[in-house]
């Protein structure tokens, strides 16, 4: 697998404390990206579900207290490839970018242009 950052990203616990739901979405997606464990003290649900339909570690949470209790059941109760395995499941209709797909798009443009895309190739 080919990682749009490098290596591989290992997933983490994400927690996010802004109780306002503006000026983290980028830091959202790189945490959906990497398949965190998510908790957050906002009403996320939307941004989340929009992006990642069925994503199985996504928690709002009242307190910091509550995120931390949340990680520690995640730890305590699934194992790694159990949480892998959820991710696995639910990741087949998520939204997410893919530079694979990417790459897959362009070449099968190239290598058969079609008359839609044939002037683009010139």
């Amino acid at each position: 697998m080919v990682s749009d950052f490098g290596e591989v990203i290992s997933p983490a616990f994400g927690l996010i404390t802004d109780r306002f739901s503006v000026g983290f979405k980028l830091k959202l997606m790189q945490m959906i990206y990497s398949r965190d464990v998510i908790a957050s003290l906002c009403d996320l649900d939307e941004d989340v579900f929009s992006v990642a339909p069925g994503y199985p570690f996504f928690r709002r949470v009242g307190t910091v207290s509550e995120a931390v209790d949340y990680f520690q059941s995640i730890s305590k109760d699934l194992s790694a490839d159990a949480v892998d395995r959820s991710f696995a499941a639910a990741s087949d209709a998520w939204n997410i970018f893919s530079w694979d797909e990417m790459a897959r798009s362009l070449i099968g443009i190239l290598c058969n242009p079609g008359p839609r895309h044939s002037e683009c190739i010139r």
